[in-house]
């Protein structure tokens, strides 16, 4: 009896010192939070993704995912740099590997899904595109670009009811993005509706030119938000207090009163010489003077 006690107390010490060091491990698995020069990198790349250098950009985020391999936004960074790089014949597949990968750690990564449709649109695997913008469209009602990148499928695969549901939506959302007026045209055709073709035809044709207008094209920052390239930040960053006390102290009155006369402006300048800014008349000799200082140094001058 007392062996069979024995034998279960060390099966019990050993259990809990299993589960202790588990939960050692646990903790210590845990990814350190993003350092400045992980924000740092991470963000050359977006700048560099700006001035249309892709290959560095990619240069650049890969070096991130390899110093962060589980910031899964660097790898769809990282992803959206290769597919705009197109120097090598496989650049769409690498990207498209990424994107797996990220999915695979979280199936609900919006971003991932949706550069994902644009890459299976782009090598025409319609079905799985349609898939992968139809999970962004649900996720999101508010995205105008995966509502229009839903109908154009659709228009694709000839379900022009349905995708002219999604094409009322983005323009709903997006009065100006040009190419859902164009593809909602097709889809009217497919209906048979000639005239409504032909007026959302004729919208499209008055939204050229308009510097405001946009078309959704297989280049970057034309292809929706969310194929492009994501800064990190500090969420947690402290903003300046904003100052008490009054902004200005009391209007001091100047004679003569008929401001607006010949050669009169109103500026600022430090009248008094103590650092602050003072509401200033300028004019002839007669007419100069201080309408109203400020109270402090650290608050607005109105």
């Amino acid at each position: 009896m007392f062996r069979l006690t024995l034998a279960a107390c060390v099966a019990f010490a050993l259990g809990a010192c299993t589960q202790q060091t588990s939960d050692v491990e646990m903790v210590d698995s845990a990814p350190p939070p993003l350092s400045d020069a992980d924000i740092a990198e991470n963000n050359r790349g977006v700048a560099l993704m700006g001035y249309f250098d892709y290959s560095g950009a990619r240069d650049q985020f890969e070096k991130v995912v390899e110093q962060r391999p589980e910031w899964l936004e660097a790898r769809v960074n990282l992803a959206i740099a290769t597919l705009n790089r197109q120097q090598e014949e496989d650049d769409e597949e690498v990207a498209l590997a990424l994107l797996d990968e990220v999915l695979a750690e979280q199936p609900d990564h919006l971003r991932a899904h949706y550069v994902s449709g644009i890459l299976r649109l782009y090598l025409s695997e319609t079905e799985k595109a349609l898939s992968h913008f139809r999970t962004v469209a649900e996720a999101d009602p508010n995205d105008a670009y995966a509502a229009y990148y839903v109908g154009q499928l659709l228009v694709q695969l000839r379900q022009p009811e349905d995708a002219m549901q999604h094409f009322r939506r983005a323009i709903e959302l997006d009065p100006y993005l040009r190419s859902a007026y164009y593809q909602a045209s097709l889809a009217l055709q497919q209906l048979g509706d000639r005239d409504g073709a032909t007026e959302m035809r004729e919208a499209f044709q008055r939204l050229d030119g308009n510097p405001r207008a946009r078309l959704a094209k297989f280049e970057y920052t034309k292809m929706g938000p969310r194929a492009e390239a994501v800064a990190a930040g500090r969420p947690d960053a402290v903003q300046a207090a904003t100052p008490t006390g009054p902004v200005l102290l009391a209007g001091e009155q100047i004679t003569p009163t008929n401001f607006g006369g010949p050669r009169q402006g109103l500026t600022v300048a430090d009248v008094k010489g103590n650092g602050l800014l003072d509401l200033f008349i300028t004019g002839p000799p007669k007419l100069v003077g201080v309408i109203c200082s400020p109270a402090s140094s650290t608050g607005p001058v109105g």
